[in-house]
């Protein structure tokens, strides 16, 4: 019996320190960074901040951190009180480095010295 219970707790304690130094790349990093957001209405821009993130942050986190933003289904749908208005055909849409970027802000992580710049824009 004293050999079953060794056996279970050894695996246990295996399992667990296993786990725990198990690589889990979905975490946020301790690590800081530095990232750029720009917001553009109009062609004209009415925030700009260079902001300090964790590593691994994704673009949601950081605007729901620093601006008041609302969001559907991961698509930011209003930002710093300016609605989308699909009945005009206006939404925020974003890039990355100059880039568009075709995934919603939660899955959008972000990397150091990203420039990220959202427009408010008929499409």
């Amino acid at each position: 019996m004293k050999k079953k219970l060794f056996l279970a707790m050894t695996l246990i304690f295996g399992v667990l320190v296993i786990s725990g130094c198990s690589n889990n790349s979905d975490k946020k990093s301790d690590k800081m960074i530095e990232v750029t957001v720009t917001l553009l209405k109009d062609q004209e821009d009415f925030a700009h901040e260079v902001l300090e993130v964790a590593e691994g942050s994704t673009l949601m986190e950081v605007m729901e951190q620093e601006f008041e933003v609302e969001e559907k289904q991961g698509m930011i749908t209003s930002i710093e009180g300016v609605k989308q208005d699909e009945a005009a055909g206006y939404y925020w849409v974003y890039t990355i480095n100059s880039e568009t970027i075709n995934t919603g802000a939660k899955e959008t992580k972000l990397k150091a010295g990203d420039n990220v710049e959202f427009f408010y824009e008929k499409i």
